[in-house]
């Protein structure tokens, strides 16, 4: 799964990662999937119901895009800092500090209120995230959302206004909150270099998710339509075990 045209890190940092490391492909994938898909997928269909069916899918795909595209710079910055210090950084905070360190002068005195505001940022999405328990057992509704699905006609458009499109953005960035676990589970890879990169590891990882979190959100809207609630665990039947 070594990316195309990938420009291998510091030789330290690999031959090191091969010796002590031991988290293959396909674990390293395995790991950054349900880090990556937590909580915040449960209330995708209610985001698209806020711009409408198409725009709805349209908006998660294009943020799930933009995620990626960030969180590859990300990567990309942490082997350049590698490059430039010797130290293999597994931290996103520690990245964020290192970076304002050796940056332009006039940030360099701001490195520890930024790196504490990476930090404040990271512990608040944690108190937001609930157990692991509740995303495995709602992935068993799949199978309630899934069945006898109306047509696709039968959901208009809708003019999105600022509040919407606001509300709508700021809770697809809650969704893909998954930024923090990256670099630790590169960190553990036996080879990084079949990490990095659109068609590493990482790359796949993230357009899995991608395409997961728009199926969610596309057919969860689809068949509840506008009587989507904010969490869509409320919209199966009280009958069934896995709404207790």
């Amino acid at each position: 799964m070594a990316p195309v045209g990938y420009n291998d890190t510091a030789n330290s940092e690999t031959e090191q990662s091969e010796k002590e490391e031991n988290l293959s492909d396909l674990q390293g994938l395995m790991m950054l999937i349900p880090y990556y898909i937590g909580l915040g997928f449960l209330g995708l269909p209610y985001m698209v119901k806020l711009l409408g069916l198409w725009t709805g899918l349209g908006g998660l795909l294009i943020y799930g895009f933009l995620n990626e595209v960030c969180i590859l710079i990300l990567v990309d910055c942490a082997q350049r800092l590698t490059k430039r210090t010797g130290e293999r950084f597994g931290d996103i905070v520690r990245v964020a500090e290192m970076s304002m360190t050796l940056g332009p002068p006039w940030l360099r005195p701001h490195a520890g209120k930024y790196k504490l505001m990476v930090q404040i940022s990271l512990l608040l999405n944690h108190f937001l995230f609930l157990a692991d328990m509740l995303s495995l057992m709602s992935m068993f509704a799949q199978d309630y959302i899934c069945r006898d699905l109306p047509g696709v006609s039968t959901r208009v458009a809708k003019p999105a206004s600022y509040l919407t499109f606001t509300t709508f953005a700021n809770d697809v960035m809650f969704t893909l909150d998954g930024a923090s676990g990256v670099l630790p589970i590169r960190h553990l890879m036996k080879t990084t270099k079949h990490f990095d990169g659109w068609n590493g590891v990482l790359g796949v990882a993230l357009m899995f998710v991608t395409s997961f979190h728009a199926a969610c959100g596309f057919y969860g809207y689809l068949k509840f339509g506008e009587m989507t609630h904010v969490m869509y665990l409320l919209n199966l039947p009280l009958n069934n075990w896995y709404t207790y």
